[in-house]
């Protein structure tokens, strides 16, 4: 089974909840990374420093390969 738009947007609606209640409790959304894969649960990588085009984050997209993600989100604020 491949990942379908259905599912993916539903993935990313997770995502955009959690960003909207961390903006309510902390004041801010931290960055987010979601590798979601073709079957099973979506994984959520923190980006303490930054995405990963930064300098500081750019190590933390390991875990997309290793993971076998068919498709990725980044949360953030603007």
């Amino acid at each position: 089974m491949s990942l379908t738009v259905a599912r993916f947007n539903t993935a990313v609606g997770r995502l955009h909840r959690a960003a909207k209640d961390m903006h309510r409790h902390i004041g801010f959304a931290q960055p987010v990374l979601m590798l979601v894969p073709d079957v099973g649960e979506s994984v959520f990588v923190v980006l303490p420093g930054g995405t990963p085009k930064s300098a500081a984050g750019a190590p933390r997209c390991g875990p997309a390969r290793e993971f076998g993600s068919a498709a990725a989100a980044i949360s953030a604020e603007s």
